[in-house]
């Protein structure tokens, strides 16, 4: 999914399961908290996520009882001036990837993503939040989310799969894509569809030119990367029936893009 820099976005279970911190503003249910994105500067891949929160009364009590009533000197909190009892918690922000996204809130008034579009608010947001990420990637602070280790974990899995190829095949018995070594090339077929050896014998697929090719293919094990060499033959060299095709072939499952609409009611934050 391509993000929107100061779109608003939900967060896929699996980000919190793999990557544990007690103080992350996790998913509850269908009341999700929701996230300001905003693009890392330095480093490719990275984007930083803020919570949006409905208490602005504790975030107000906060500024003017610890800050003097001024919000500028306050580091946790930046009121959000685009939406009504609205306040964008900068002292919970964290990085993420791409991957674990899960979609855009979708406004209910408007039917459309909600973007954050107020050039001053933004950039204040985003200055605020800078510093903060400055201050916590030199010092942990007790009773607070530790960036530096989360960070390291997601630049690690970047590397990881950068190795992936950006060439993409499916296996069109199962509908899974395949993915290959980079630098690793398929032999050319006028198809991207490519059947194991295992599952051609099984099925008693009857192979008409050429062996099969050993692919060196890129699978997930215990939350890493791994390759694995499998032979397959791509379906240019078999002799497969329009019944068989029909019966066992499926199209390619690709990971739906999701939205989620917000009820009028919540269209301006989630508690916390």
């Amino acid at each position: 999914m391509k993000l929107k820099n100061s779109g608003v976005y939900t967060i896929k279970e699996e980000f919190f399961e793999k990557h544990q911190d007690k103080y992350l503003s996790e998913n509850r249910g269908t009341g999700r908290p929701y996230y300001y994105v905003y693009k890392d500067k330095k480093i490719d891949g990275i984007y930083w996520l803020i919570p949006m929160s409905t208490k602005l009364e504790k975030a107000i009590n906060k500024i003017n009882t610890q800050y003097g009533g001024n919000e500028e000197k306050c580091p946790f909190y930046v009121i959000n001036t685009q939406q009504k009892k609205s306040v964008f918690l900068i002292g919970n922000v964290f990085p993420i990837t791409e991957k674990y996204i899960e979609g855009e809130f979708i406004e209910t008034l408007t039917n459309k993503p909600l973007v954050i579009k107020d050039t001053k608010l933004i950039q204040k947001i985003e200055k605020k939040t800078a510093k903060y990420i400055n201050y916590s990637m030199r010092v942990t602070k007790e009773n607070t989310i530790n960036l530096k280790k989360l960070l390291n974990e997601l630049t690690e899995e970047l590397k990881q799969e950068k190795n992936i190829s950006q060439e993409i095949v499916y296996n069109p018995l199962t509908g899974h894509e395949l993915k290959t070594l980079k630098g690793y090339e398929l032999p050319k077929y006028d198809t991207n569809q490519w059947i194991s050896k295992v599952e051609v014998e099984k099925n008693n697929l009857k192979v008409v030119d050429g062996s099969a090719a050993t692919v060196p293919v890129v699978l997930k094990k215990d939350d890493k990367l791994i390759t694995k060499d499998i032979e397959f033959y791509n379906i240019a060299q078999l002799d497969i029936s329009k019944e068989f095709k029909k019966e066992h072939f499926k199209d390619l499952k690709l990971e739906p893009k999701k939205e989620q609409k917000i009820s009028k009611q919540k269209s301006r934050g989630i508690e916390r």
